[in-house]
């Protein structure tokens, strides 16, 4: 009857262990998943919303380049101003405004600025800072109400300066908080999800929620403790779980700094949704493991009331052992019992898991289940000081099938009490999960329509290549490539056809540059192309143009016809003024506007004289 006690004790507690495992390896997949797609997410959008400003403030920069040389030939006129004013805001669309104000804040050109009584701006912050800075910079204003109209705005401006160097007043845009509220809607949030856009000192500045048509509080400073804490902490990105102030909704948040800006874009999905599936999951094993313990504590109840007769007992013995095989060979849970690493038994669900009959098994070395000498050897290492300890040890762990077929394991073992060399090991095939984390890998480093790397993936890259560039004799060169006419063939085709010009054009690049260059695209038509181990410029030169001659080619859209679209190119060389990756792409990206300027279908930045 001790025998039969302990042999339950152990069924059970070998039962509730590998259900816990099952339940927290699941765990700890869903929230890696939530962690990852919440991350996923707020990627895409910082690269995006940086798209959108970098966009206003290249306006700004062409508005105040283009007044200076008014300025030089005679003073400022309204009709040259609301000209220059009127064309680089139809080059933005999502800029609300673009206005010109003095010295001392007054308003003097735009769109709905009133010539009398004068709007003075003199005492908004992002004015006093654009006067009083000594650098040239961009400068972001937290969210306010607009003076023109009421409306809830976010204000890019530059400082202006006259023909002596004095301050002359700032070039600012404008961008409706409702613009990026709009952005929000169609992403994939769940019921309870959220998206959210604050300034740097974390006021809001525009909110989605699905299902929530009521007015955001545009400029609360409310946050939850858990953000401010992370921000203060890692100001650039970070990752955590709090229940929000504005709504009180437990979520999963991810945030990222919007480049250079002083903006954050936090994406959070609700906990109670992302996890729904598990918690069923563990209710029906939770269930499972009750009526398995019941049924074992009758089953003692039985042997127990029928222990004066012998024969009785024996044949309940029988039947509790019989029923313990059973639920030993789960088809969930693979069980091998190993005495010095070699095998003395296995249940059917670790025969189903790797594709071994129990006879090919029983005396053999567990070296049969692993690819590798080395991998064995280390994992026994790993393992064994827990295991001898009397510590349960788990990992996971990647073996072969009989087929040669690669299997991800959560392994657990268990050393045997009063049993040299003994143990009993529990692997649960986690190769799904394992899968899965590897495709949200893979979509966080390269663009799902092209295949090419995206932003993040290609930034790492020219790291590394910045830094081999500065430790041996080879070049160094960054492209950046913008479509021309792409966005007539969207407006004329759909984007259906833009996707397919899309495609096409990364293919045609990647199949014109060499092994050891890497081809990117980092969003909409703009693409990235890093030019490594150069032994000269002029090699450079050729490898651009037959980037733009091969885009240049018509591509066929089905069931459209041909279409052409061309190329412009900006390219910078590495040199002792680039530090960062950061300012070797602005430069090339600067470059890619001259292009542009210039006529568009060309390559600016290769003077002649660099390639003699």
């Amino acid at each position: 009857m001790r025998w039969l006690v302990a042999v339950n004790v152990i069924v059970g507690g070998v039962l509730a262990l590998a259900i816990f495992q099952a339940l927290n390896a699941s765990h700890e997949v869903h929230a890696n998943r939530a962690r990852n797609a919440t991350e996923n997410l707020v990627e895409g959008l910082k690269d995006s919303i940086s798209a959108h400003l970098k966009l206003v403030d290249s306006a700004l920069l062409n508005t105040r380049l283009a007044l200076g040389h008014l300025r030089q030939h005679a003073p400022l006129e309204r009709d040259e101003v609301h000209r220059v004013l009127s064309e680089q805001q139809s080059l933005v669309p999502q800029m609300e405004s673009l206005r010109v104000t003095d010295a001392q804040g007054n308003l003097l050109f735009g769109a709905g600025v009133p010539t009398a009584p004068r709007v003075n701006i003199s005492d908004l912050d992002f004015f006093r800072r654009a006067r009083d800075a000594s650098s040239d910079e961009v400068f972001v204003s937290e969210p306010l109400e607009s003076r023109i109209n009421g409306k809830w705005i976010v204000v890019l401006a530059r400082r202006m300066a006259d023909t002596e160097g004095r301050f002359a007043g700032v070039v600012y845009g404008t961008l409706l908080t409702g613009h990026f509220s709009a952005m929000f809607e169609g992403m994939a949030l769940g019921q309870h999800g959220a998206i959210t856009l604050r300034s740097g000192s974390l006021r809001l500045v525009a909110r989605h929620t699905p299902g929530d048509t009521g007015p955001q509080p545009v400029g609360s400073a409310r946050v939850s403790a858990e953000l401010a804490a992370a921000v203060k902490a890692a100001p650039a990105q970070g990752f955590f779980v709090s229940r929000t102030k504005l709504d009180g909704i437990e979520r999963t948040n991810a945030y990222r700094r919007i480049d250079s800006f002083p903006l954050y874009i936090l994406a959070g999905l609700a906990t109670d949704e992302f996890f729904a599936p598990w918690r069923v999951d563990a209710a029906a094993n939770i269930a499972l493991l009750a009526a398995l313990t019941l049924l074992l504590a009758g089953s003692s109840a039985l042997v127990l009331r029928s222990r004066t007769r012998q024969y009785h007992a024996q044949q309940e013995v029988s039947r509790l052992v019989a029923e313990q095989a059973l639920m030993l060979d789960s088809e969930l849970i693979g069980i091998v019992r190993l005495k010095h690493r070699r095998i003395t038994w296995v249940n059917k669900g670790l025969e189903r898991m790797f594709g071994y009959r129990a006879d090919e098994l029983i005396g053999q070395s567990a070296r049969i289940f692993y690819g590798d000498d080395q991998t064995f050897e280390e994992f026994g290492k790993l393992a064994y000081p827990h295991l001898e300890a009397g510590r349960a040890f788990r990992a996971p762990l990647m073996l072969r099938r009989k087929s040669g077929e690669p299997i991800w394991v959560d392994a657990s073992g268990t050393w045997m009490q009063g049993q040299p060399g003994e143990m009993v090991w529990m692997t649960l095939d986690i190769t799904k999960d394992k899968l899965q984390h590897d495709e949200v890998v893979h979509a966080a480093l390269y663009d799902l329509l092209t295949g090419l790397p995206n932003r993040r993936l290609m930034l790492e890259r020219l790291k590394l290549c910045m830094q081999s560039c500065e430790r041996f004799t080879s070049q160094l060169a960054v492209a950046f490539i913008d479509l021309d006419g792409f966005k007539a063939v969207n407006d004329a085709h759909g984007h259906d056809a833009g996707d397919v010009v899309l495609r096409v054009a990364a293919q045609r690049m990647q199949g014109a540059v060499r092994a050891c260059d890497t081809v990117a695209r980092i969003g909409g038509d703009e693409f990235v192309v890093i030019l490594n181990d150069l032994e000269e410029r002029a090699q450079c030169a050729a490898i651009l143009e037959r980037i733009r001659s091969v885009v240049s080619e018509p591509i066929i859209i089905p069931g459209k016809g041909p279409c052409t679209v061309s190329a412009s190119i900006g390219v910078e060389f590495h040199g002792p003024r680039h530090t960062t990756p950061e300012s070797l792409m602005t430069a090339a990206d600067e470059a890619m506007y001259q292009a542009k300027k210039a006529g568009r279908n060309r390559v600016h930045g290769l003077p002649a004289r660099e390639l003699a």
